[in-house]
């Protein structure tokens, strides 16, 4: 199920953003603690306006909540008065063990109203999670919730170690009752956060009850989605366990738009699966246990490009030459190659390149496919960047020039019209959401021909609208994006993105 967390400071608000979201959620939670304390009374006529179950929540600040008003009793005594109209769900914190906690639980329980033992860690995943919300259910007389921010990769594959051992117990439990043995039947279990993200998208195919998400003005919970975006771009309801999953590893990542033109073309080829965001500084613990998720393919972006080339088991002749691989599948050990180079030319195809010259910005692993492009296509290059070995260094590598950005002041001159043709800025500077920089504010482009970020977001760079200030014709890296998007997902899948 998709749940829709609704934060709005009114109830009248509140049922807006419901209505504008009814297509895709399955139940609403409504979270008190965001609204005006005049519209607690309203609360027991809330259930039925909405036509859908409801959850109804009053998170504390230390657990995420927004609203100290209200102490542990008077918070009790509120949803206790409500419990009339009908709610399907209350949620409590575990610790909840105030007389007056106690007595709304047995209020709840006396309405057929379920309860939802949560807790909440915005610090970590803790070693005892599944064990935790196994004590946490009562034998299944609660439903237990965990909200958990993982710090790193190895953070994601702990819920997904939780996960686990929960769908166990729930098999185990299997034809039993409360009084032949154990039982265990709903959880709701999620990550919090960037690294957290990928069991937002997957927590039903891996066993939760429900997933979060948000759509009004205030997101209730970091890394939530909209339901629109996990229903039409990752496609929730049709995922399962045995759905191949696929994806994108860097750091950053979640600003990147090939989830959503993997999953399109996904989606056009019937297959089951779903291409997924994973934010990484440690791409090998993914690579290591993709077994244990599914994961049949990855694309590598910053700065992963060439970290990855140590756990392959084998590379094309592209990645060989450039020395940076974005394209890892997974065919009894990770194969790897590299499309950024074939893409970054696709919109210079109509352009007469051979024996003109071209300035490189930057030396990572994106600037690599770009110098081996442009080397193969004859031109003159010359490689800047702000730490001179490294543009030396890759210049070396490609029969180039390179060196600091004083370099480009040598070579380069819109005073006496040595401008070049091309000049490429392959750095993550002005990615989102720091869009102000630029790499090289001070380079005069007047008399460049073209300019080409291989950014993509935001669409046009503080570099880009230099040079366009200064008369270039200018290129972002979304068309780079969609041709090495097309050959990656011909890799994966053999399909064509449609």
């Amino acid at each position: 199920m998709i749940c829709l967390s609704c934060t709005e400071s009114s109830l009248e608000s509140d049922l807006l953003v419901i209505e504008k979201n009814r297509n895709f959620i399955d139940i609403v939670e409504i979270r008190a603690d965001f609204l005006d304390a005049a519209d607690y009374k309203n609360l027991v006529s809330l259930p039925k306006k909405t036509g859908l179950p409801c959850i109804l929540t009053f998170r504390r600040p230390e657990d995420g909540g927004v609203n100290p008003g209200l102490g542990r009793d008077e918070r009790a005594a509120m949803m206790s008065a409500a419990l009339d109209g009908g709610w399907a769900y209350i949620d409590i914190e575990d610790d909840a063990d105030a007389d007056s906690e106690r007595q709304l639980i047995k209020d709840a329980e006396a309405a057929g109203t379920r309860i939802i033992k949560s807790f909440h860690d915005f610090s970590g995943v803790p070693d005892n999670l599944a064990e935790r919300m196994i004590e946490n259910s009562k034998g299944d007389r609660y439903i237990a919730k965990a909200a958990v921010m993982p710090e790193n990769t190895a953070g994601l594959f702990k819920i997904i170690d939780a996960h686990r051992k929960l769908r166990e117990l729930r098999i185990s439990s299997e034809g039993y009752s409360c009084t032949n043995g154990p039982l265990f039947t709903d959880y709701i279990l999620v990550g919090m956060g960037a690294c957290g993200f990928p069991s937002r998208v997957m927590a039903a195919a891996w066993g939760s009850m429900l997933t979060f998400s948000s759509a009004g003005s205030t997101k209730a919970a970091p890394g939530h989605i909209s339901p629109a975006e996990l229903v039409d771009v990752y496609n929730y309801h049709a995922l399962t366990d045995e759905t191949e999953l696929f994806g994108i590893i860097g750091n950053p990542v979640m600003h990147s738009k090939s989830p959503a033109l993997h999953n399109a073309a996904i989606r056009a080829n019937g297959l089951d699966a779903v291409y997924l965001p994973f934010e990484t500084a440690d791409p090998e613990i993914i690579l290591e246990h993709a077994c244990e998720i599914n994961l049949k393919g990855l694309s590598v972006t910053i700065p992963h490009k060439q970290k990855v080339l140590d756990f392959a088991a084998s590379l094309d002749d592209s990645v060989k030459s450039i020395g940076a691989c974005n394209t890892l599948v997974n065919d009894k050990g990770w194969r790897g190659y590299n499309t950024d180079w074939s893409g970054f030319l696709q919109p210079l195809e109509s352009e007469i390149l051979e024996n003109r010259s071209a300035l490189v910005i930057g030396a990572g692993g994106a600037a690599r496919a770009v110098v081996y492009a442009l080397v193969s296509r004859g031109m003159k290059v010359v490689i800047v960047n702000r730490s001179p070995e490294k543009a030396e260094a890759l210049a070396a590598d490609f029969g180039c020039r390179g060196g600091g950005f004083e370099l480009m002041s040598e070579e380069f001159s819109a005073q006496n019209g040595r401008q070049p043709l091309l000049a490429v800025q392959t750095t993550s500077v002005g990615t989102a959401p720091n869009i102000e920089g630029n790499p090289v504010p001070d380079f005069d482009l007047s008399g460049v021909g073209i300019a080409y970020d291989i950014i993509y977001t935001p669409e046009k760079t503080a570099f880009l609208g230099a040079a366009e200030a200064a008369g270039c014709r200018i290129i972002n890296g979304f068309p780079m994006l969609k041709a090495q998007a097309a050959r990656q997902f011909h890799l994966f899948t053999g399909r064509p993105m449609e």
